[in-house]
């Protein structure tokens, strides 16, 4: 049962340390450096201590249903992605060997409670950790893909199992790859297609539109990029996959790629954990507890947003709505005939469950058996999918021992935690995060002209302000405005009231504006030069081009960053 009452003293006694992560994370400067958080020993011993925290919970009754979920949860996970992996990459033999002694031995929960030892040696005693990390199938830039590098890394060092969690429930965008591009005297981006455009639907549901379109998309990129020799986009596409679905054609490609750059993960569609008997009983766990879920959810929320001065009650996402009997919990719901994502809410009506969009679904399950009832209803073509913070909630405390987290997720996972901690009951697991800035090679060198710009732009504004100032010697027609306006200020005692003297001085600094107007015009052209040279570098040195873009030895090199950035020798 959710502890409400604390839930201000605890987020009073976690503020310094927020403050101190928020700090911590900052987005890498530099082309080739690396953010990780928290540093590498700590990684180690944090994931030794998540998996002696999750062991604690087997010893304690009132956690036994949640001990036995998570068993399931990581079983289910383990079998969904070895299956899911091997559909179209050889798989390396070490990898299976420990996912097999996994499932075998059922490890999930016999790590020995007591241990206090996080050592490297302790962790190699120790069953192999599950060790994850998610996001969408697209083709995302370095700063993303190098999570799959620490992943790998942290695995290797720990004898751990890395899996990486495709998830598809998200929206899939708009299909294309954006490049750099001059374009006459103007530097701007410029989208090249992966496949023909359709209607917006998460990505399980999205197809390829034109197999013949989307195998040309190497064709169409490599000309959008003459500074890059052998761009990875050509390295993708070298091999077709045989699937339909966009997001996993574009995520098995990169999956391979990795795989022959040395990596040995796994990986599995968030779609297909769904549709599992242990996220429907998680799933059922927070319908049957909805209204209990939500308002500590809300509250939670709107703490946040005053803590961190966030007025928009949409961001970082919008409260659960409880509206009479009618509670909304965090999760997807669309038919399989019309892939579009609603909100979900339900309500409980006489031993049921009612599920709802409130729109035009509507399906009533019985209480009594809700995880299987809720089965068969995705079987019949109704997909339930978690929204993102239930995501994040279901990885952290039921899929793994340690998540990956990219600096997006990181920033919004206190309030994961709160919620882990306050309707759970138990200890907040801790997890990382990682990323890294990589810019495109061989773009024009510009110099930084902020300074210039900032100059230029005051001398502007002070000319409008101050026009008397800045008069020509010689300019004898301003210069008599300018000893007008002088003697009016002496004069200024004279007035009746004060208005009608800031308006005589308004009116002569009109006068004087319109001498430099030929000096602003000069200078505001210079200013629109500058301008356009700081978004031409902005541009050029943006860190989220995608990976297809670059060339293949930065494979090479976020491998060799991930491994000097987790100390592995």
């Amino acid at each position: 049962m959710a502890d409400t009452s604390s839930l201000a003293r605890s987020n009073s006694n976690e503020e310094s340390k927020l403050r101190n992560v928020a700090r911590a994370l900052e987005v890498p400067r530099e082309s080739g450096t690396p953010l990780l958080f928290p540093e590498s020993a700590s990684c180690l011993s944090g994931v030794t201590a998540n998996q002696r925290q999750f062991a604690a919970l087997g010893n304690e009754r009132s956690l036994s249903e949640l001990h036995e979920l998570r068993r399931k949860a990581m079983a289910d996970l383990l079998s969904q992605a070895v299956a899911y992996s091997r559909s179209y990459l050889d798989l390396p033999e070490e990898l299976t060997r420990r996912a097999a002694n996994f499932l075998a031995n059922d490890n999930s929960g016999n790590l020995q409670s007591g241990s206090q030892d996080d050592s490297i040696a302790n962790l190699n005693s120790q069953p192999s950790p599950i060790i994850l990390s998610g996001h969408q199938p697209t083709l995302y830039h370095p700063g993303i893909w190098f999570k799959h590098f620490v992943l790998d890394a942290l695995a290797k060092q720990i004898r751990g199992i890395p899996i990486h969690l495709i998830i598809d429930n998200d929206l899939a965008g708009i299909a294309a790859v954006k490049v750099p591009q001059q374009v006459n005297q103007e530097v701007r981006t410029v989208a090249i297609p992966v496949d023909r455009e359709q209607v917006e639907v998460p990505f399980e549901a999205r197809k390829i539109v034109d197999r013949d379109y989307f195998e040309a998309f190497p064709a169409r990129l490599r000309p959008a990029l003459p500074m890059i020799d052998a761009p990875i986009v050509e390295a993708l596409w070298r091999e077709p996959v045989e699937t339909d679905n966009y997001g996993q054609a574009l995520a098995a490609r990169r999956h391979r790629f990795e795989a022959q750059a040395g990596l040995q993960t796994l990986e599995v569609p968030l779609s297909h954990l769904c549709k599992t008997e242990s996220f429907s009983t998680f799933a059922s766990q927070l319908m049957m507890r909805a209204y209990e879920f939500a308002s500590l959810h809300n509250r939670t929320l709107i703490e946040f947003r005053q803590q961190h001065r966030i007025r928009s009650r949409a961001h970082p996402f919008p409260e659960l709505q409880i509206e009479e009997d009618w509670i909304e919990v965090p999760f997807w719901i669309w038919e399989r005939d019309d892939p579009r994502r609603r909100r979900l809410f339900c309500r409980q009506v006489a031993g049921e469950v009612v599920l709802s969009d409130r729109e035009k679904i509507e399906v009533r399950v019985p209480n009594q058996g809700l995880p299987m009832e809720l089965l068969t209803v995705m079987k019949n073509g109704l997909a339930i999918r978690p929204r993102a913070i239930t995501t994040t909630m279901y990885a952290r405390l039921f899929l793994g021992d340690w998540f990956l987290h990219g600096l997006g997720g990181a920033k919004y996972d206190e309030l994961t935690d709160l919620l882990i901690q306050h309707f759970w009951g138990i200890p907040v697991p801790a997890f990382g995060v990682a990323t890294a800035t990589f810019r495109l090679p061989n773009t024009p060198y510009i110099p930084d002209l902020e300074v210039q710009l900032s100059d230029l732009e005051n001398t502007i504004r002070r000319m409008q302000q101050q026009p008397d100032r800045f008069i020509d010697p010689g300019d004898h027609a301003a210069e008599e405005l300018v000893l007008e306006k002088q003697k009016l200020i002496r004069e200024k005692d004279s007035f009746v009231d004060q208005k009608s003297f800031r308006n005589a001085v308004a009116e002569l600094d009109q006068q004087l504006r319109e001498h430099m107007l030929p000096k602003i015009e000069v200078l505001s052209q210079e200013r629109q030069q500058l301008e356009q040279s700081q978004t031409a570098k902005r541009i050029w040195g943006a860190r989220d081009y995608s990976l297809a873009c670059f060339p293949s030895t930065l494979a090479d090199d976020l491998r060799e960053l991930a491994r000097r950035t987790m100390d592995v020798g």
